[in-house]
Parts: structure tokens; sequence; C-alpha cells
């Protein structure tokens, strides 16, 4: 039960790691893409 409950609290962290990652790099990309445009 431990060790499913510590699984389920690293999959979450990593899916707000990854998600905040993605918010970052596109939010550090558009300013870049609006420019070109």
């Amino acid at each position: 039960m431990i060790m499913e409950e510590l699984e389920a609290k690293v999959k979450k962290i990593v899916d707000i790691v990854v998600g905040i990652a993605i918010l970052l790099g596109v939010l550090s990309g558009l300013p870049f893409i609006t420019g070109a445009a």
C-alpha cells in the first residue's frame, strides 16, 4: 500500500512539473513566434 501511494504521488508531481515546463516553453516561445509573424 505504501509503495503504491508513493508511486501515485510521484506520478502527480511529475505531471505537474511536466505541465509547468510545457507552459514555460510555450510562454517563452510566444515572443519569438509573434515577433517573426
